[in-house]
């Protein structure tokens, strides 16, 4: 498929691969961090290499996030099969990140030549935008997505200039579904490639219906395993354009839209998390900044289009970035996170393709220093990034600096710093998270669950009492209200608390265990069976209750 017997290529394979190795080694010493701890160390499925639920179950399991990435799910039991430790994550990440440099620089070596293949791949390699989805293990699902996907574009391409094209074209369809069974924006390369089929053909043939069936396929087996396409719930301070009006979100989307492409033109300053309220929400629609912005990218979008239109190649890449920006702007509908660094995998390498092309078609002078010296800027800024996803506390101390309005940053410095057991500086973090936005309930919740550590009981019981105000279904709070009632001495109220979460069936086996151990506790055994027994009658196959009326009835014969 691709000639690389020149020594000239071979180099330049080396050369590329060789950076985005060289850059990310030191993250094989690294911690866990940010989402890695939810989606990787609290996952059962995970710990228990659960194959079957790994395949079939959401992202954060079941929790109605209304994402479906299995193979990227896999690919982590695989590495927990092979170790659990981090280093097999950040190797298994750094390889996918070497992997996709050099399919990139193949695939533009085969269009455009070498020069622009390495000066695209090396441009790639270096982005420090990239950091977040390569150091952190979770960007895994950019990574795994980007290299199902542009093998399927590749193979495409090759197979419309084979005459026994047939399977070629089922192979590229395959891996353009296993992209987005990777991670959900894998569709972006699908999208792509039908695009260029309609281009060259202009009409409904077998070589379109192959991608947009790729495309359909991934939604309806999404649809079919998680039975959703979208996320149920989206929290306000992940994204609060998803409780605006549709006309505020939409222009708020490009103003986000435009943000991307400014991250992409100049990609620093950098941080973790853009949430609530980083990025301030303007109203109304009509604003005279939205008006602006709409210009702005109207006016270059129809530059670069006709600019790319030229070539098949250009554009090819121009919808791909175009549209990998668009799904992720909360413009056609509300994303799970208002902005995010890691998005922007698949538009930084088409990004850098095009900007190496742009420099060579309007012929700039000194043209390899200007991509030699951005490429070498781009490795400093990168160099000066990594260290920053070591462990939570070097990562929120940072987003905190450079989200300085993100409550969430806030909040993840007080986790960070909790978990270390500095109280005051985590009570402070937690204290700015709500100054930020009063309403965050997981903020006051740790802020409760340090004071309780604390010992201030008081204090304690009136933040759980506020978390119960913002979140009337937060059942740890309410279960943490009935252990303080019971400490304080208030023991049949706390008792007649943990009674009403039963009753109301929120989350009732964890009110069981309390209220059936605190009355063994008080030597109220027979009350505590009784309990049991009436549970069963609602719930006879319950294995939970059935253990706990074993536990008491051994220690009463016992006794």
């Amino acid at each position: 498929m691709f000639n690389l017997a020149r020594g000239k290529g071979t180099l330049g394979a080396l050369l590329s691969c060789g950076l985005a190795l060289f850059l990310y080694a030191h993250t094989l010493e690294y911690d866990f961090s940010y989402d890695d701890r939810g989606i990787l160390l609290e996952n059962e499925n995970l710990r228990q290499l659960d194959w079957s639920r790994l395949m079939w179950e959401s992202y954060w399991q079941g929790q109605g996030d209304g994402l479906y990435r299995p193979l990227t799910m896999l690919s982590y039991g695989v590495s927990f099969l092979l170790s659990g430790k981090p280093l097999v994550f950040h190797g298994f990440n750094i390889a996918l990140h070497a992997i996709n440099t050099l399919l990139l620089y193949l695939f533009i070596c085969r269009y455009r030549g070498v020069e622009r293949g390495l000066w695209s791949a090396l441009l790639f390699a270096a982005n420090p935008l990239l950091s977040e989805s390569v150091a952190s293990i979770v960007g895994r699902a950019e990574l795994l997505s980007f290299t199902l996907g542009i093998a399927g574009w590749i193979t495409w391409n090759f197979a419309r200039e084979k005459k026994d094209r047939g399977w070629w074209l089922l192979a590229a369809s395959a891996s353009l579904l296993l992209s987005q069974l990777a991670k959900e924006n894998g569709i972006v390369f699908a999208i792509a490639v039908a695009g260029s089929v309609w281009q060259q053909e202009k009409r409904l043939s077998y070589s379109l219906l192959l991608p947009l069936s790729a495309s359909l396929s991934g939604l309806l087996l999404k649809y079919w395993a998680i039975g959703s396409l979208k996320p149920s719930v989206i929290g306000f301070i992940d994204n609060p354009l998803a409780y605006a009006d549709a006309s505020v979100r939409i222009a708020n989307g490009l103003g986000i839209y435009a943000r991307y492409v400014a991250k992409l033109i100049f990609p620093w300053p950098l941080s973790v998390d853009y949430s609530f309220d980083q990025i301030p929400i303007i109203q109304p629609w009509y604003a005279t900044d939205h008006l602006m912005v709409s210009a702005l990218l109207l006016s270059s979008g129809f530059f670069f289009l006709r600019w790319s239109i030229i070539s098949q190649f250009r554009l090819q890449w121009f919808v791909a970035v175009a549209a990998s920006l668009f799904l992720v702007s909360s413009i056609p509908v509300a994303s799970s996170t208002i902005f995010a660094e890691r998005l922007l995998y698949l538009p930084v390498a088409g990004f850098s393709l095009l900007l190496s092309l742009f420099l060579s078609t309007v012929k700039v002078q000194f043209e390899r220093v200007i991509l030699l010296s951005v490429v070498l800027i781009f490795s400093v800024l990168t160099l000066d990034r990594i260290p920053v996803w070591e462990n939570d506390t070097e990562l929120f101390s940072n987003a905190v600096l450079s989200s300085p309005r993100s409550a969430r940053s806030y909040y993840g410095l007080g986790v960070s710093l909790h978990r270390e057991g500095e109280w005051e500086d985590a009570l402070a973090a937690y204290n700015h998270a709500l100054s930020i936005y009063p309403q965050y309930a997981d903020a006051q919740y740790n802020k409760a669950a340090l004071l309780l550590g604390r010992g201030k009981y008081t204090d304690a019981y009136n933040a759980y009492g506020q978390v119960v105000a913002i979140n009337p279904g937060y059942v740890k709070a309410k279960r943490a209200l009935a252990l303080i009632q019971i400490e304080r001495g208030e023991v049949e109220q706390g008792l007649d608390r943990l009674r009403f979460l039963i009753s109301e069936r929120e989350e009732a086996d964890e009110a069981f265990k309390i209220l059936v151990g605190v009355l063994v506790n008080l030597g109220r055994t027979n009350e505590a069976e009784r309990v049991l027994l009436e549970g069963l009658k609602a719930e006879p196959n319950n294995t939970i209750l059935l253990a706990l009326l074993q536990q008491i009835q051994i220690r009463e014969l016992k006794d």
